[in-house]
């Protein structure tokens, strides 16, 4: 009588064992090489979806330089699973810096994505040195002003 509690106990281990490999198995897709930093936060809305923001930094290589390019962009946490809507690279940014620092944040004055560059060498030093503050808003637009997040007010 032995042998049908063996044959059950074979039948219930294949039923719940997890499949061969499952450890293998990515637990989300690939990143981009290229991408330095993700940033996500602050929350969006518009007359049908609402999600959050997510700031992307790639970065390029070229003749021993680098240099990023930065994204924004809306993910829509009401759906399932949540998917991007909108994408937009920044052009303030250029694609021929190094961002140092960003930073999003959320206020009375809605969610603002602050991007910091300087040089080795700071401004004074003579090297390059500024920051931008971007007021994002609904799928695809933002606006831009000189300066911290916390003077554009």
């Amino acid at each position: 009588m032995r042998a049908p509690s063996i044959i059950l106990a074979v039948l219930l281990g294949t039923i719940v064992a997890p499949p061969l490999g499952a450890a293998d198995q990515p637990m989300y897709a690939p990143i981009d090489m290229q991408v330095r930093r993700v940033e996500s936060g602050g929350e969006w809305r518009d007359a049908k979806r609402s999600g959050s923001y997510r700031a992307v930094i790639r970065s390029r290589f070229t003749g021993g330089l680098g240099y990023d390019d930065l994204f924004v962009e809306w993910v829509e946490t009401s759906s399932r699973p949540p998917k991007v809507v909108a994408r937009k690279r920044v052009k303030e940014v250029g694609g021929l810096t190094f961002v140092s620092d960003l930073r999003l944040t959320y206020s009375q004055f809605g969610s603002r994505l602050e991007i910091r560059h300087h040089t080795v060498a700071r401004a004074r030093d003579g090297g390059e040195e500024w920051e931008h503050c971007l007021t994002l808003g609904s799928p695809g637009k933002y606006t831009r002003k000189d300066g911290p997040c916390s003077e554009a007010g």
